[in-house]
């Protein structure tokens, strides 16, 4: 999948931030304890990073062979428990690259406000009053426990002088899963895994890399580096003249199979299971599943002038013969 968007200014995108805030980000915040004051504080400091304006590209991918050969190893194996589960979602998982024209100062910076915030977050190892008075007023305890942390780059890795490296931790939550062994459920929990980011500086540009795998990340974003230095008066792909000529604010392309393992739940024996069948239906489906289906996003200010606003339309090009392979197999792909 990659996405381009040309951006905007950031009072274009006060209503849109002013919506993300109170309808995605505070419930969030709120939901896992915080208090109101870090609520805020927290709100603020992303306020200062997200929505800004400015164009931005993000991509992501995976390896559906990798996946494949993990997920057939899992199958054939019959009866699995943890350590066998851990593998076969490590297969799985893929790498996310994000690129911004913005100077990575202000990210780097920006982000450890956050995180700062976060370490100071209602997580019950702290033990404290108000965190116990919250996990006994909540309905059911929280299925995950998460944890952020700057690090230092681990050693091997090869990036640019000043880049960040995050580690972000989730674990399964033990009251949930205490919860889960006094009511006799075989819900299960998630496996514990940590996800790494790079905060990459490129002039006045700024790279993020995310995987579970450390040298995943820094090898796409160094790739990804190369080529953009590469990119002047290069020729776009076919996929992307779809949307030449048209007035677009964002664009991409996605593909069946990024789709499918994207939709993919990968935390149970049946999950696991459920996207062995995923990858071989990819598989059957041969060229479908990587076909470039292109979509783009076409914005239009209102000529009113009574008030801000304006039109927004997103156009679909489906190309044909992936959509009859796909809906042939959609029981197996999703």
């Amino acid at each position: 999948m990659a996405i381009y968007g040309r951006g905007a200014s950031a009072a274009d995108l006060a209503p849109f931030r002013s919506w993300f805030d109170s309808a995605l980000l505070r419930p969030a915040i709120e939901e896992d304890g915080y208090s109101a004051d870090a609520v805020d504080a927290v709100v603020a400091a992303w306020d200062k990073l997200a929505f800004t304006g400015g164009s931005w590209v993000v991509a992501s991918g995976r390896s559906l062979a990798r996946a494949r050969e993990a997920l057939d190893a899992y199958v054939s194996a019959g009866k699995n428990g943890e350590a066998q589960r851990r593998v076969a979602r490590a297969s799985m998982q893929g790498w996310t690259l994000l690129e911004v024209d913005e100077p990575s100062t202000r990210w780097i910076s920006g982000l450890r406000e956050i995180v700062r915030f976060d370490n100071l977050g209602p997580e019950p190892r702290q033990g404290d009053a108000k965190t116990k008075a919250h996990e006994e007023t909540r309905k059911e305890p929280l299925k995950t426990l998460s944890k952020m942390a700057f690090e230092p780059v681990p050693v091997g890795i090869d990036l640019p002088a000043g880049t960040a490296h995050l580690e972000m931790h989730t674990r399964p939550n033990p009251a949930w899963v205490a919860a889960r062994v006094a009511a006799h459920s075989k819900e299960t929990p998630v496996i514990a895994h940590a996800l790494h980011a790079f905060i990459v500086p490129d002039g006045d540009r700024t790279w993020f890399a995310l995987s579970e795998d450390a040298t995943t990340a820094a090898n796409v974003v160094r790739s990804a580096m190369a080529r953009a230095r590469d990119a002047h008066g290069a020729r776009s792909p076919a996929s992307a003249r779809a949307w030449e000529g048209q007035p677009t604010a964002a664009a991409g392309t996605i593909s069946i199979a990024e789709l499918a393992m994207g939709l993919a739940d990968d935390t149970s024996d049946a999950d696991l299971r459920k996207a062995h069948h995923a990858v071989h239906a990819l598989a059957t489906i041969g060229e479908s599943a990587s076909a470039a289906i292109p979509f783009w996003l076409a914005t239009a200010r209102s000529s009113s002038g009574e008030k801000p606003g304006g039109a927004a339309a997103l156009h679909v090009r489906l190309p044909l013969r992936a959509i009859v392979d796909a809906a042939a197999r959609v029981d197996d792909l999703f």
